[in-house]
């Protein structure tokens, strides 16, 4: 299958200087940094501490509305920073789409850290706590929230992510080929397992721990989210299952306040298991060592 990540704008520092400056000229005296790169964007960090992230897919782009609708109406209301948007570029002749500028989140992302046992206990408390405040509150406190039109929480859907991210595997190490063979047939009982209830809470969309962010051991933030919708809680309580072991993850249901029911928690390890394929897959394609060491980690552990 084609790559759903290559970028139908390329940028670069320069390039995505130009377009910044060109609309907001104040920053026309400072030079960038390379933020990261990510699926669907493109960021940048001037001195003076604000990011930019501008899309290089459609994809991106109309994640980028959402977040510019949906962040707002979010910050001071969660138990952990998100980020703030305070610039709105519009799209123009020389770049096709909006893009958003902010002041970033502290920290690196989890994948890029090691937590001890004690701080992963901290963060999984952290975590459920967040998801428990995030999902408690009503679908109409949030205007523009839009529904799920992706099937994140589809099981036959997720099912076919998987396949199609497994057929995109090539010339796998015998190690990978054998633990993503047995990750599908585990996906595949788990989608058959997976009967969704019909609640429906803000979510993120997207959360996995490269959106997780990590400061001197503990958790301070979540970012990146374009994917925010009403949808199924257990869409962001995969989490549970791409971030802790067992241990900590008995913390994370004691912060969150609750567990999920046999089939909601089916669903929520589905997705884990199609965050592990989709990660491997990018890691190795973009020679992204930890990313790809993040995917093989999830299929290794999300059903334990």
């Amino acid at each position: 299958m084609a790559r759903d990540w290559k970028p139908e704008v390329d940028l670069d520092m320069a390039s995505a200087d130009d377009v910044v400056c060109a609309q907001f000229p104040g920053f026309a005296e400072e030079t960038p940094g390379f933020l990261g790169r990510g699926w669907d964007n493109y960021c940048i960090l001037y001195p003076s501490g604000t990011a930019f992230r501008l899309p290089t897919r459609t994809m991106g782009a109309h994640a980028m509305v959402c977040e510019t609708v949906v962040l707002p109406q979010l910050v001071g209301r969660l138990s952990l920073p998100i980020p703030e948007p305070t610039y709105f570029g519009c799209p123009s002749d020389a770049y096709p789409y909006p893009f958003m500028g902010y002041r970033p989140v502290a920290g690196v992302c989890a994948d890029q850290v090691s937590l001890s046992s004690d701080e992963e206990f901290a963060a999984a408390e952290a975590l459920g706590a967040f998801l428990r405040g995030l999902h408690a509150l009503p679908v109409q406190d949030v205007d523009g929230l839009p529904l799920d039109t992706l099937g994140k929480a589809d099981p036959e859907r997720l099912m076919q992510k998987i396949a199609s991210r497994i057929a995109s595997l090539e010339q796998l190490p015998p190690q990978d080929f054998e633990a993503v063979m047995q990750a599908l047939e585990r996906c595949r009982r788990l989608a058959e397992w997976a009967i969704p209830s019909p609640r429906r809470v803000p979510i993120h969309g997207d959360l996995y721990p490269r959106h997780v962010m990590i400061e001197s051991g503990r958790v301070c933030g979540v970012i990146d989210w374009g994917d925010a919708h009403a949808g199924h809680p257990a869409v962001d309580l995969s989490l549970a299952f791409t971030m802790f072991g067992p241990e900590s993850r008995e913390r994370f249901w004691e912060a969150y306040g609750s567990r999920l029911d046999a089939g909601d928690e089916a669903l929520a390890r589905l997705r884990a298991g199609m965050y592990g394929v989709a990660l491997l897959a990018y890691g190795l394609d973009q020679d992204d060592a930890v990313c790809a060491s993040l995917g093989r980690r999830i299929l290794g552990s999300f059903e334990a």
